[in-house]
């Protein structure tokens, strides 16, 4: 059942996307300043230690700095990815959405909505890609990131379903609610499951 239009349901949806990607961004720079922190630790830690200060820097001194900035470059790229990726999945939350919607006519056969089985299918798909981007030896906090960037994908659905059907479709709230809980408690188990796997071979 659809009611009729009422903008401050898109409004309120939209403000909860942009506050859960505003989060990430916030908590990516934040990880980033800690990772250059211990970074630049360890590197000022390993070169002046046992060193006389008035002698130039030995080759091996010259080749850890070096290692260091590059892992530093590798981070910077790895963050812009991290923070690029969330957003592209949210935009196409919002697509698949207003797609769904548009399909709903042609996509209802048989009292079968083959347009939300696709949409669907989209969606989890995104979701995995989240899992894999939050992968544990991947980055901190893996579990807070998953969670803030699947609710937001949960919600940029919804809001793009709303917005093309003009109206908030009963059905379209239990079954976002629903779909967030079960990407939620999955996709933990499932990073869950990739940390003690990769602790595994990486003690093998």
């Amino acid at each position: 059942m659809s009611v009729g239009f009422s903008y401050p349901i898109p409004v309120l949806l939209g403000l909860c996307v942009i506050s859960a990607i505003a989060c990430v961004f916030m908590l990516q720079r934040y990880a980033k300043s800690f990772d250059q922190g211990s970074l630049e630790e360890r590197c000022s830690g390993s070169s002046e230690s046992g060193r006389n200060p008035y002698q130039p820097p030995s080759e091996l001194e010259l080749q850890e700095q070096f290692h260091g900035l590059e892992i530093g470059q590798v981070k910077d790229r790895q963050l812009k990815v991290r923070v690029a990726l969330p957003s592209i999945c949210v935009l196409a939350a919002i697509a698949v959405g207003v797609g769904a919607c548009l399909c709903r006519p042609i996509g209802n056969v048989g009292s079968v909505h083959y347009e939300m089985i696709v949409a669907l299918f989209i969606l989890v798909s995104l979701a995995l890609l989240l899992v894999y981007l939050n992968h544990p030896t991947r980055h901190a906090f893996p579990h807070l990131f998953f969670q803030l960037e699947s609710f937001s994908l949960w919600l940029a659905f919804a809001l793009g379903w709303t917005l093309a059907n003009r109206g908030v479709w009963d059905d379209l709230i239990v079954f976002t609610v629903f779909a967030l809980a079960c990407s939620a408690a999955v996709g933990s188990v499932l990073l869950v499951g990739l940390g003690r796997l990769s602790r595994s071979f990486s003690t093998s």
